[in-house]
């Protein structure tokens, strides 16, 4: 939303999996909504989500976390809709016409931080700056540890199905 010539917008992964519904909605109370959609692997995704939960969120220690502690959390309702990406691209692009949705991928702004954040601007069609302050920083980064293989696997069985379907 624009207010006195500034541009405010709020982040939560929370939004990807609202219903159609509450899409419709939003859309109606603020018909100029622009939705900005990283897309990120979707085993990368469940793991560093593991890591902030378990590391973060209990406060427990990433090493002596289960395997099948791992598992009962990737089986998670919530946890497996936020992995489906193909679901919440089509919930959001049904309603939104295409020039308000930019879709941008994790590892692109891992790799060209510089070129992501100019496209960003010019979709939110805002001037660009040179090293806005805090623009690089990760908040809320997660404990770093391995995944584990078996978790590896199991992910990756996972969201087979999931990967194949948007690649398409």
């Amino acid at each position: 939303a624009q207010v006195k010539g500034k541009v405010r917008g709020e982040i939560t992964p929370g939004y990807s999996v609202i219903e159609s519904g509450r899409i419709r909605f939003l859309h109606r109370i603020a018909p100029d909504l622009k939705i900005i959609f990283i897309l990120r692997n979707p085993v990368d995704r469940a793991w560093s989500a593991a890591r902030f939960h378990f590391g973060t969120v209990l406060g427990k220690d990433l090493g002596k976390i289960s395997e099948q502690e791992y598992f009962n959390y990737f089986a998670r309702k919530w946890v497996v809709d936020r992995g489906d990406y193909v679901a919440i691209l089509s919930r959001w692009r049904a309603v939104l016409p295409e020039k308000q949705f930019l879709l941008l991928f994790n590892d692109d702004i891992a790799a060209e931080p510089a070129n992501v954040l100019n496209k960003v601007f010019s979709f939110l069609d805002v001037s660009q700056r040179d090293n806005p302050s805090g623009m690089f920083e990760r908040p809320n980064k997660s404990m770093e540890t391995p995944m584990p293989e078996s978790v590896k696997r199991h992910l990756i069985e996972l969201y087979k199905l999931e990967i194949e379907k948007l690649e398409k």
